[in-house]
């Protein structure tokens, strides 16, 4: 459908060049780079497109897609012609490029016979001037055309079909010229003209299987495998994870390059149990599990404990593991030869589908192989989530040196703080951060848990050429794990002792050279005079040395010194006197040399034994440790299953930066483009974005603006209720594209008569012939609620509901309808749908029936009651942006100016008391304001005649306290006159003759007590919990508040803004009133 919609503003075939004055805008596309560098099929379609074409094209591009309005006019303009030769259909582009190349034949044919009319012809290119497609011109030497490399890619076989129809229209040419001319002239033959460049090689066809010549008998294996499968189970591939790119043809090659050139991540492990340990010390205490105990005392203990032996690690297992999303991949050498080529295709296909920068190696020792079967043996790995850190040990607020167990500290910040990390999954709170983290946690794969294991806390062991690095902590973070400087210490040129002086690490090149020549004059003293006189001319230990200062390397005489007494005082401790068993080697510098000197020469002794040494370990670590110490279970020799069932389904699977991703290799579209092509589209998408979808509802709002049909989306059928008025159409077949959407009873209930009525089925309007979608307002993402406009999220129907009601139904003055936002509320007076049946009239003044309900009331309201009782029944047309249902009967009545009362609102007076139950939930109150003022509400501040009628009002306000909300210590509170002495007297403070807050300092003249309830953000506490939730500050107070109180803030804040208006104006006004 959208291609169609693209055709309708396109050339057609066969091509006719419009007429320059047609093309004054767009012509500047054929000079863009990226275009002239394009295949001759598009570049004809861009020269037949007129500017009118140019212009619908753009604006039924722009209408779907984003086009990057940072770039030149003339360069959206190619990238959005670019995007639509790229949308059309494999034929329908093959037939442009068929028209190029016959265009060009044409003007070869007509500039060969003018060749062989003029006979000073040159070996200029023809050029067709009405397409200005040119071919390259040929070579200065005369032979044939050569293509240009640079910027042409053709096809070898259609090239020389190409080439061959060339050749034979030049001879019949050639034929002619010389009948026509006789024979005495002789005509220079015309070479073969090369043709323009392509966007793909067409006219490619697999190629058929030879047939077979030989009809003798061929002996095959009975059971062997296609020739194409066993050579696409046995291919080579290439390594991507380092600067060394080898090449892997089997398990041995990658075994081999991984050991040899990554860091390493190395384990010990119980053979009996698979429990793994980070060091060999780990793994000796390793006491849980009773069979690898006993082989310790048999193995390590033989001839009744005479006798001590070492464990030693016989089996290893290496595997290839991603630090980005746990991809677990076992490397083995000893598959059996009927599994070997399906393990390595499956590894092959992994290598190649998935990002390589991000694998580590990871070897596992044991003493034995696993007793069991490998398919069965899994590796249990233990280690601390890197989330174990920023724990609160005290409470400084309550005076809490330290927690006797980690629950009771989540408990106290949960309970007494009221601070609560709730999780958007399960909705489980915790009072810190860590207890968050670590439940979060749970929702997560052992995989990702892994990956992030990996990736931060694991410790990874250099390779063997780099044995005298640190080992890091962490894939990425790459610190060392004993302290000090992560940089190889091994000179950069292993394979020769010659350096240049600009080479890193000069100096300790001198001392491993001074060290090779000392150890071959050592090694050399066993051999005879004449041999020594061959090694003497082998080895010079200062081979390209000779300028170097070697004073540099030995030190001062203090250094030399403080060695001395340093070697001396050791060996009278440990008994020794040969220079071999020296603590300081030869090679080794002293600092502080003469601080070194003065502490060796005092005498002084250290009692250890008088020394107090505690072993008691830190218990709160060891709970926290016992904790959240996390175990995961990995196989031997199988895969991870976040890939093994996911490598061949028909789906897309993005991990960790793939290059491409994992999908069926079938489903796969090979890339027919030549390089050409991918050049051409790299320029104008890589360069000035790439052109990206828009949401459906954006894209048929900007094509109703333009007057464009846009086609259905949706086949469902939906007849027509007999209660549909005439004037009303129904749904008809692909008009109504329904979204899905949680019904919302459970969460908002309301009347059965109401559900009942909501049952007909919805009426829909068209829009002057267009077809109308109706969606919801919002969806449900991730147990939260989106709003389809803005993307603003809620966690509560209700906040939803008030958002869509403040920010996405805005009222037309002239027809009362309500629009989604500004635009589609300009777009309906301007395009004439306004009915302007009310634009001389004022919007307080207009009445209509709910659409729903059918409940009478003013405009103002019925939206209002529209989102407040309906909110599962309201939906938006996605080409108009209206609501609906829309409000029925609209009238003008001009009796609502003065008394805005209607048929569910209930005149307030001291003869009418309702009870709660009686009325709805939330009514529209009309307020008459008394002659005669005793006495107002401390809450909402309305005026009452009497006390009796101040006391029904107060029974039907929902707060009530029993204690104060402000107060730390424990303050009951009777009734609501209690509640304001404890306010004023404790709370309160006068001022100059007037009351202020007592936090806030905000003096009052008004509303002094609803002001301490529902305004004050330095309480930090809320009122209206009751003084159960604290907050931190003024803007945790506004979020709680709009949360979980908005409904009374709103009461609040509107009666608020009418008090000055009642105190100076009399009459009849209205407010919500929630109970």
């Amino acid at each position: 459908e959208e291609v169609a919609l693209y055709e309708q503003h396109l050339p057609t075939l066969p091509p006719q060049i419009p007429d320059p004055v047609q093309r004054l805008y767009v012509v500047r596309v054929d000079s863009v780079e990226p275009v002239q560098n394009a295949g001759a099929g598009f570049r004809l379609m861009t020269s037949c497109v007129t500017d009118d074409m140019m212009v619908s094209l753009f604006h039924v591009t722009t209408d779907r897609y984003y086009v990057n309005n940072n770039a030149e006019d003339v360069l959206q303009l190619a990238q959005v012609l670019r995007h639509v030769w790229n949308m059309l259909p494999l034929k329908k582009r093959l037939a442009w490029e068929n028209a190029a190349r016959e265009l060009l034949m044409k003007a070869a044919k007509a500039s060969a016979q003018v060749a062989s009319v003029d006979s000073t012809t040159g070996g200029n290119a023809p050029v067709d001037s009405t397409t200005g497609i040119s071919a390259p011109a040929d070579s200065a030497t005369g032979g044939s055309a050569v293509e240009d490399g640079a910027t042409t890619d053709v096809a070898a076989d259609s090239t020389s079909v190409d080439s061959a129809s060339a050749e034979n229209g030049s001879a019949e040419i050639d034929k002619e010229n010389k009948e026509d001319k006789g024979t005495e002239e002789t005509v220079k033959p015309l070479r073969d003209e090369a043709m323009p460049i392509r966007d793909f090689p067409f006219g490619v066809t697999p190629p058929s299987p030879p047939k077979a010549t030989d009809t003798s008998c061929q002996l095959q294996p009975a059971h062997a495998p296609p020739p194409v499968d066993h050579a696409r189970k046995t291919r080579a591939i290439e390594s991507s994870c380092c600067s060394i790119r080898d090449k892997w043809t089997s398990f041995g090659d990658v075994q081999s390059h991984i050991i040899a050139a990554h860091y390493t991540a190395i384990f010990y492990g119980c053979h009996f149990c698979g429990a793994l340990y980070p060091t060999v010390e780990a793994l000796l205490a390793h006491s849980e599990c009773t069979r690898w105990t006993n082989m310790l005392l048999s193995q390590m203990v033989q001839d009744g404990g005479k006798q001590m032996r070492k464990v030693e690690m016989r089996a290893a297992y290496l595997f290839i593991v991603c630090s980005d999303c746990g991809l677990w991949l076992p490397i083995r050498v000893n598959y059996p030869a009927d599994r070997l080529p399906k393990a390595w295709c499956f590894f092959a296909t992994v290598m190649e589908n998935h990002s390589c920068k991000k694998l580590v190696p990871m070897i596992i020792y044991m003493a034995q192989l696993m007793d069991v079967p490998s398919r069965d043996a899994r590796v249990l790995i233990q280690f601390l989530p890197s989330f174990l850190k920023n724990i609160p040990y005290s409470c400084e607020e309550c005076s809490i040196d330290s927690f006797a167990t980690p629950d009771e500290m989540d408990l106290h910040f949960q309970k007494v703080h009221h601070i609560r990390y709730k999780c958007t999954k399960c909705g489980e709170c915790s009072g810190t951060e860590l207890y968050h983290k670590a439940h979060l946690s749970t929702h997560l794969s052992d995989s990702l848990l892994l990956a992030d294991y990996l990736r931060t806390t694991c410790t990874f062991q250099p390779p063997p050429h780099c044995s005298a690095a640190p080992p890091v902590v962490g894939f990425q973070r790459r610190s060392a794990a004993c302290g000090g400087s992560t940089t190889s210490h091994t000179p950069a040129l292993l394979e020769h002792d010659l350096l240049d002086h600009c080479e890193e690490l000069l100096e300790l090149k001198i001392w491993n050279s001074m060290e090779n020549a000392k150890l071959a004059g050592e090694s050399s003293e066993e051999e005879t005079d004449d041999d020594e006189d061959i090694d003497t001319a082998k080895h010079r230990s200062d081979a390209a040395y000779e300028n170097y200062d070697y004073t540099s390397l030995w030190g001062t005489i203090e250094d030399k010194e403080a060695k001395t007494h340093v070697n001396n005082y050791f060996h009278k401790v440990n008994g020794t006197s040969e220079p071999e068993e020296a603590v300081l080697d030869w090679r080794t510098r002293v600092n502080n040399p003469s601080e070194t000197v003065k502490l060796l020469e005092r005498e002084s002794t250290v009692d250890l034994s008088a020394l107090a040494i505690s072993h008691a370990g830190d218990k709160f670590a060891d709970m926290l440790v016992s904790k959240f110490l996390k175990r995961i279970s990995l196989p031997i020799s199988a895969c991870m299953e976040l890939l093994s069932g996911n490598l061949f389904l028909k789906r897309s699977i993005c991990l960790c930066g793939l290059d491409i991703s994992l999908q069926d290799l079938a489903s796969r579209y090979p890339d027919t483009r030549s390089a050409v092509a991918r050049d051409t589209d790299n320029a104008l998408w890589l360069r000035y974005g790439v052109l990206q979808p828009k949401t459906q509802f954006d894209m048929q709002l900007k094509l109703a603006r333009k007057g464009i049909r846009v086609a259905s989306l949706d086949n469902k059928i939906t007849s027509a209720s007999p209660s549909t008025p005439r004037n009303i159409q129904p749904r008809t077949t692909g008009q109504v594209r329904r979204t899905a959407f949680p019904t919302l009873e459970n969460m908002s209930p309301k009347p059965a008569m109401e559900a009942k009525e909501e049952q007909s089925p919805l009426p829909i309007h068209s829009t002057q012939g267009l077809n109308q979608h109706y969606i919801k307002p919002f969806v449900l993402v991730n147990n939260m609620l989106r709003c389809k406009f803005c993307a603003h999220q809620t966690s509560t129907p209700q906040a939803m509901r008030d958002h869509l009601q403040a920010n996405h139904v805005l009222v037309c003055r002239a027809c009362g309808n309500g629009f989604a936002h500004r635009e589609a509320l300009t777009r309906h007076g301007k395009m004439g749908r306004c009915s302007l049946s009310f634009k001389d009239s004022s919007v307080k003044h207009i009445s209509a029936d709910c659409g729903v309900c059918k409940k009478r009331m003013s405009l103002a309201n019925a939206y209002l009651h529209l989102f407040r009782e309906h909110l599962s029944s309201v939906v938006y047309g996605t080409v108009s942006g209206q609501v609906y249902p829309e409000h029925q009967n609209l009238h003008v009545d001009q009796s609502l100016g003065e008394n805005m009362a209607s048929k569910e609102s209930v005149a307030y007076s001291p003869t009418v008391d309702l009870k709660p139950i009686e009325r709805n939930t939330r009514d529209v109150v009309v307020y008459r304001r008394p002659n005669t003022v005793v006495c107002c509400c401390y809450l909402c501040g309305m005026e009452m005649a009497s006390l009796e009628q101040l006391n029904r009002h107060l029974n039907r306000h929902a707060e009530r306290w029993t204690r104060c909300p402000f107060c730390l210590d424990y303050v009951p509170i009777a009734n609501h006159e209690v509640m304001k002495a404890h306010l004023m007297q404790k709370h309160m403070e006068k001022r100059d003759g007037c009351l202020s807050c007592k936090y806030c300092q905000r003096s009052l003249v008004r509303g002094a007590y609803a002001h301490l309830l529902y305004m004050c953000t330095l309480t930090r506490k809320c009122a209206l919990c009751r003084g159960e939730q604290g907050v931190k500050n003024a803007a945790e107070m506004t979020v709680h508040w709009t949360n979980r109180h908005l409904d009374i803030m709103r009461r609040y804040v509107e009666v608020s803004a009418l008090l000055d208006h009642l105190t100076v104006a009399g009459g009849v006004h209205a407010f919500i009133h929630w109970t």
